[in-house]
């Protein structure tokens, strides 16, 4: 496999810090997750966005549980890698004595994770680590990331594997794709975590050789990566296919139908377009007011979700300020040759993600999905960042970036308290 061309290694230093953060991150939502170890979130279905957390307690952390009841076939034929997260929580369940503990460790893990790549990524453009942590904290704070630190789910897991290509993608723009182990990773990650998304690797792999390779060469590289990606897949997954009883096994053979859940999924009443962009654009780093929708049966029961365009006064200075971060991002990385092929893989993924959700959706619920477009659109906010600091006054762009941060805050952290505070007082 060829080698993949590299800008100057980030500094020792950074992974430390990076680190540091990450398990601040991660220390801080296990702390406040706690309660809902207990509680009805992962008891039952649907308690908020139409998550199905309760399906990961018996799925991944408890010993002896039934995985096909708990997971199911055609779930794990969606997201492979879902059942390789199963020794990993188990292992947790042996550490702190309790599979609901577990579960929202390894939820707050996978959050830490993700902001501890969100800092590196500063650091392949930004050369302060002040500016690289205040991109991270940023990007820890904004809705998406900071309400998957305690709903387990296999969106956070998206949402880091995402990160993770976009830190590959990052590290490699002045040249076009190669397969190399990491770019196997990436794609095998990405298309095991959602089968759909290493539709983003194919993507970029596509807008970094655009007038870069032949077309020829480039589906020989593509269908190396594929080829290994899979293979990898394959080798972490099937091992661990024994956790299924063999009745459930040989049903096996119908697993790839159920990949294209889109044909048989009872869709109820559907978001509209508006809603769809709301959701992966705005919601995504600040949070609007909470809308309660009572479910009919067999769910039966209050269910948390955003679907109103509702702010308060905090929420509304905060949306103001980060869609005129973006906005002046996008006018800044235009202008820069070297950026614009990472833009242009942005908004295709975006617009791949509103098609796509604005016909595949379940009830209305379409927040959820929103992870996938988190980090890209931070990515372009970095960028953007990095831009104007060789444009205006350094102190102005912090100071911005910085207020922006905290005003964010204070809307998010209050309904980041309020799910937890819903979900908590629940009759179990």
């Amino acid at each position: 496999m060829a080698a993949e061309a590299r800008l100057p290694p980030i500094a020792a230093r950074d992974y430390w810090l990076a680190a540091a953060l990450g398990l601040a991150v991660a220390g801080f939502h296990y702390a406040q997750g706690q309660p809902l170890a207990t509680s009805v979130l992962l008891k039952s279905f649907n308690w908020v966005f139409d998550f199905d957390s309760s399906r990961f307690l018996g799925g991944w952390c408890t010993p002896g549980a039934d995985v096909a009841r708990d997971l199911g076939l055609s779930f794990v034929a969606r997201h492979a890698l879902s059942i390789t997260t199963r020794p990993l929580c188990l292992g947790l369940t042996q550490l702190v004595g309790d599979p609901g503990l577990a579960l929202m460790a390894l939820t707050a893990l996978c959050a830490g994770l993700t902001a501890a790549i969100a800092y590196l990524f500063a650091a392949v453009f930004c050369s302060a680590w002040i500016d690289r942590l205040i991109l991270a904290t940023g990007f820890a704070i904004s809705a998406q990331p900071l309400l998957l630190g305690v709903i387990p789910e296999t969106f956070g897991f998206a949402l880091a594997g995402i990160a993770f290509h976009f830190l590959l993608v990052a590290r490699r723009l002045d040249t076009p794709a190669t397969t190399s182990p990491l770019s196997v990773v990436s794609f095998a990650i990405n298309a095991g975590v959602t089968v759909t998304n290493g539709v983003l690797n194919v993507v970029s792999s596509i807008v970094l050789a655009w007038h870069r390779l032949p077309w020829r060469r480039w589906l020989a590289t593509e269908a190396r990566t594929w080829f290994l990606g899979g293979l990898l897949l394959a080798l972490l997954v099937i091992p661990l296919a024994t956790v299924f009883a063999p009745a459930v096994l040989s049903e096996s053979g119908s697993a790839p139908k159920a990949v294209w859940w889109v044909i048989n999924i009872n869709r109820g009443e559907a978001a509209g377009l508006g809603q769809v962009v709301a959701s992966f654009i705005l919601y995504g780093f600040v949070a609007p007011e909470l809308t309660v929708v009572n479910l009919p049966p067999p769910d039966s029961h209050p269910m948390l979700d955003f679907r109103a365009l509702r702010y308060g006064p905090w929420g509304v200075a905060a949306l103001a300020m980060w869609c005129a971060a973006m906005v002046a991002s996008v006018a800044l990385v235009w202008r820069e040759d070297r950026s614009r092929r990472m833009l242009a893989i942005v908004a295709i993924w975006l617009l791949i993600n509103i098609v796509l959700h604005w016909f595949w959706q379940y009830r209305g619920s379409v927040y959820l999905y929103g992870a996938h477009t988190a980090f890209p659109l931070f990515a372009v906010l970095v960028m953007g960042y990095a831009a104007a600091l060789r444009h205006v006054d350094a102190a102005v762009v912090r100071a911005y970036a910085m207020v922006t941060v905290a005003i964010s805050a204070m809307n998010n952290f209050g309904l980041y308290h309020a799910v937890i505070d819903f979900l908590a007082s629940q009759p179990r």
